[in-house]
């Protein structure tokens, strides 16, 4: 029995969605909704991260009070390449606290999967 399901992820790469990337190979892609994907870079010393603007204590108890679980203005994902080049998403407004953990663990896995060595053929 095939498994579907394993076949088309291996045919598409690995999937990040809230960074907006799939690995395929060792390049990164972007995932476009209407335009066909572009690429990036190479996965080899790529690193993801979550960061925000900075903010003084007084503006950071304020955004906590108005926004509340909303997610923090400004808070972006970004990929930074070897070669110096950079990718960034801003984080949706919608998302809110419980989707914190998953989006710390998509950037652990894309910077595990960078990480990893390639066996080229």
């Amino acid at each position: 029995m095939v498994d579907v399901q394993r076949s088309q992820a291996d045919a598409d790469g690995m999937l990040f969605g809230y960074l907006g990337v799939k690995i395929i190979g060792t390049e990164v892609w972007t995932i476009e909704q209407q335009s066909p994907s572009r690429r990036l870079g190479e996965l080899k010393g790529a690193q993801a991260a979550l960061f925000e603007p900075p903010r003084s204590w007084i503006g950071t108890v304020i955004s906590t009070l108005l926004l509340g679980e909303a997610s923090p203005k400004g808070a972006a994902l970004c990929i930074t390449f070897a070669d110096g080049a950079r990718y960034e998403r801003i984080v949706v407004p919608w998302i809110n606290r419980h989707a914190w953990p998953r989006i710390a663990g998509q950037v652990g896995r894309f910077n595990a999967a960078a990480c990893l060595p390639t066996t080229s053929s």
